[in-house]
């Protein structure tokens, strides 16, 4: 059950900004182990090594050495020496993802490649300022969609209000009941 303190541990959880310094790293393998509980224990299925200085490991998640579902990942490691000692210097993970778009990406991917390929300046363009991207997207949406969906979504919300207002109409009559009859 999700306690405020664990929401409001979500909510600043480390792991969702890059991780800067030995403290904050060591926090957050506190927070991550703390998580795991006493059960739960990676699985490293490989580690490649470059060279002296970077590595990779395929990892997973086991409960009493069962496979846990969608726990499988990848980390890299770029290190350095300093003396005698190797220091991570920097690490990526890189978690399944429990959704397979499968063909559909795929065929997205030609698409747009495609676009790159005969539109090669405004790729370019594009590729520098990313951000551009967004705008634009944002402006599409205000111009030719805000005005079908928002009514939409304004109208479910307002739905799931009116339900959440029942039941806890509901909820109440049936505490005041409880509490005449419990006494």
């Amino acid at each position: 059950m999700l306690t405020s303190r664990t929401i409001a541990a979500l909510r600043n959880a480390p792991f969702l900004n890059h991780l800067r310094g030995k403290r904050k790293l060591c926090n957050s393998f506190e927070q991550l182990m703390a998580s795991m509980g006493q059960n739960v224990k990676f699985n490293v299925e490989h580690i490649c090594e470059d060279d002296e200085l970077t590595a990779g490991v395929n990892w997973h998640l086991e409960w009493k050495r069962a496979y846990i579902p969608f726990t499988r990942g990848c980390s890299f490691y770029e290190c350095s020496t300093e003396g005698d000692r190797l220091l991570i210097k920097k690490a990526r993970v890189v978690i399944e993802s429990p959704i397979k778009p499968g063909g559909i990406v795929l065929t997205l991917l030609k698409n747009l490649t495609s676009l790159f390929d005969d539109f090669p300046k405004t790729t370019e363009w594009l590729l520098k300022s990313p951000q551009v991207i967004i705008q634009y997207i944002v402006k599409i949406y205000t111009m030719f969609l805000a005005a079908f969906i928002n009514p939409i979504v304004t109208g479910y919300i307002n739905m799931w209000n009116f339900v959440i207002r029942l039941l806890g109409f509901a909820l109440n009559i049936l505490i005041n009941i409880l509490k005449i009859f419990l006494k």
